[in-house]
């Protein structure tokens, strides 16, 4: 009997929380309970870079690559309602992007109104879409430091 497919196998030594390919299929995004963003080389397994500053507590927070595979995003736990974005081939940090409908958290009780939890960014676009409790919010504009599209 002939394999479907190829199966591979890696240990980031945490739990995953999620995971995302790159637009370009050549990495996986992987979302750890450590609060660390792993961006993986697909084909060999290695380590390239490593992306830290938002909170996952005990969350499912989930993250994606910007369309034009520059950014890396990510939601966050701590509290303040942020879409967290970082150059991916750099790893600084390039801005943190307040929800408009964050609650402000009151002395560190973390609300379903507090935390970015679900991140998906359009496969060919300059926009990203965030959820925190009820509501959604569509970052489209490039002065908010997305602005990414592919030439």
């Amino acid at each position: 009997m002939n394999p479907a497919g190829r199966l591979a196998e890696d240990n980031l030594c945490k739990p995953l929380i999620g995971l995302c390919a790159t637009r370009d299929g050549r990495c996986i995004l992987a979302s750890c309970s450590d609060a660390r963003l792993r961006l993986i080389d697909r084909d060999t397994g290695d380590l390239l870079a490593s992306y830290s500053g938002h909170s996952v507590a005990d969350l499912s927070v989930e993250c994606d690559v910007s369309a034009g595979d520059s950014l890396v995003l990510s939601g966050s736990a701590g509290g303040s309602g942020e879409l967290i974005c970082w150059d991916l081939l750099s790893g600084e940090l390039r801005c943190r992007l307040r929800h408009p409908a964050a609650e402000p958290a009151r002395a560190g009780v973390r609300t379903q109104a507090s935390v970015v939890q679900s991140v998906s960014a359009h496969p060919k676009l300059c926009r990203v879409l965030t959820a925190m409790g009820d509501a959604v919010f569509l970052w489209a504009d490039p002065a908010h430091a997305i602005a990414d599209e592919p030439q």
